[in-house]
């Protein structure tokens, strides 16, 4: 469906207890776990070249930055899979776009900056000041980390799940494996795992980040009937 690339990425990673998650989880999807717990992550990234499978780039609409909230889910057919909490854009074209393949975009202000080994993300919903918002500053100067099991279980994920009407649907992706960095946090504002409904955190388990990776996004596949959200 679409080519992008995913440049200047962080990964902030929290440990869950598994309840806290699977009570925010549409009850088709299940948690999944590793070492015993569930994981929450904010991703935030530079989308560049976003292009549709068959046609070109188009100038001021292919480049926008991105931040998304997710979780790790098993489906109903039993396959691993993301379950976005939410994705907040700077971009209204992806936002309606998105929409339109039941793909839950919401439109914020952003930022995105690099100030020497220093790597800035923010956003705010655009509704009211008080709308859900993070300010995340990552020091980019730790070692190349070896991918180990967790990381690996971390990034390595190959579909996100999503509601389209009553039926669930993935999304298929593909993209070269991640060259990750282990990075410290300078600092984070948020409110968007409030937002969720889960616990405000201020001490991640694990930071990362990348240079990034290029990316294909397929067609949502329907899967069966999604039933209510929550439980």
């Amino acid at each position: 469906m679409l080519h992008q690339a995913w440049r200047d990425v962080i990964f902030v990673h929290w440990r869950f207890d598994r309840a806290v998650v699977g009570a925010r989880l549409p009850a088709a999807l299940t948690v999944d776990e590793f070492d015993g717990s569930a994981w929450v992550s904010l991703v935030a990234f530079l989308v560049r070249d976003t292009r549709p499978a068959w046609g070109p780039a188009v100038p001021f609409v292919s480049d926008f930055t991105e931040t998304n909230l997710r979780t790790y889910v098993v489906g109903p057919d039993g396959r691993d899979g993301l379950w976005f909490f939410t994705l907040e854009t700077d971009s209204l074209v992806t936002v309606l776009g998105a929409r339109v393949i039941g793909v839950p975009y919401r439109w914020a202000d952003m930022v995105a900056r690099r100030d020497g080994a220093e790597l800035v993300y923010g956003s705010r919903r655009r509704a009211t000041s008080s709308s859900p918002m993070h300010l995340t500053s990552v020091d980019t100067t730790g070692a190349d980390d070896a991918v180990d099991a967790r990381t690996h279980w971390l990034t390595g994920r190959w579909r996100a799940w999503t509601r389209v009407g009553r039926r669930f649907a993935t999304v298929p992706v593909e993209h070269q494996p991640w060259a990750l960095r282990s990075s410290a946090l300078v600092s984070h504002e948020d409110s968007l795992l409030a937002e969720a409904g889960l616990p405000a955190s201020t001490a991640p388990s694990l930071v990362h980040t990348s240079g990034g990776v290029d990316a294909r996004l397929g067609w949502p596949q329907p899967v069966g009937r999604a039933g209510r959200l929550g439980r």
